[in-house]
């Protein structure tokens, strides 16, 4: 299960957006969909306040290994112990989260993009617009947040693994290499390739990266001369 949760705030720290959802872990199934709104609160605080909300809506699901994605890199990595939280709301809030998240033994907490964590943000804006909370419940509402997200093609899933592993196996015996017998070692080397060719196209996708690597290779005739000064 992958729940997701993103913030909107504006340039004051007056109001702000919050939502989850959540999908299925591997037929990205949306099971639910909400956001909130509130006044007086800081980004960071709308966004800790929209993991909460996330974990409220899986009170009612049976505990089972839980990923949420968060373009918050400041809260995911406080939630994670990485960086200090001194901050004294704050600090309350991530104690709160923490708190909640021991009914979920097997959970992970991934860092994302906002770009790629489009159907989150879409929830937000309109909880912002409105300046109510709503969740999404007709079917038309939620395939536009299945269009809007892009998790799955940064995110690993087993099916992928085993598949991509096959075909690299395979391809290894017909070229005679020699295949190695540890299977985590294949799976790490698959992994890692994967998320190598994910961040390959992922640069390619902002445009001023793009053009720093054709003019590194020497590709520069498709460059403007003011992108290639």
């Amino acid at each position: 299960m992958r729940n997701y949760m993103s913030s909107v705030s504006m340039d004051q720290p007056v109001s702000s957006g919050r939502d989850p959802v959540e999908a299925a872990r591997t037929e990205w199934r949306v099971l639910k969909a909400r956001s909130g709104y509130a006044e007086g609160l800081t980004v960071n605080e709308a966004e800790y306040h929209g993991l909460l909300l996330c974990l409220d809506l899986l009170e009612d699901l049976d505990p089972q290994r839980l990923v949420i994605c968060g373009d918050s890199n400041l809260v995911i990595r406080q939630v994670r112990g990485e960086i200090d939280c001194k901050a004294p709301g704050l600090t309350l809030l991530r104690q709160r989260a923490l708190d909640r998240l021991r009914t979920w033994p097997d959970h992970e907490l991934l860092h994302v993009k906002r770009d790629w964590n489009g159907s989150a943000d879409s929830l937000a804006s309109a909880a912002l617009q409105r300046q109510c909370g709503i969740e999404i419940e007709s079917d038309a509402e939620i395939q536009d947040l299945l269009t809007l997200n892009r998790l799955d093609e940064i995110l690993i899933v087993e099916e992928e693994i085993a598949q991509v592993s096959a075909v690299t196996t395979r391809s290894k015996a017909r070229s005679g290499a020699r295949v190695g017998s540890d299977p985590d070692s294949l799976r790490e080397e698959v992994v890692r390739e994967l998320r190598i060719e994910r961040i390959r196209q992922a640069q390619d996708e902002e445009s001023w990266i793009m053009g720093l690597k054709k003019y590194l290779i020497g590709e520069i005739q498709d460059l403007t001369q003011e992108e290639a000064r």
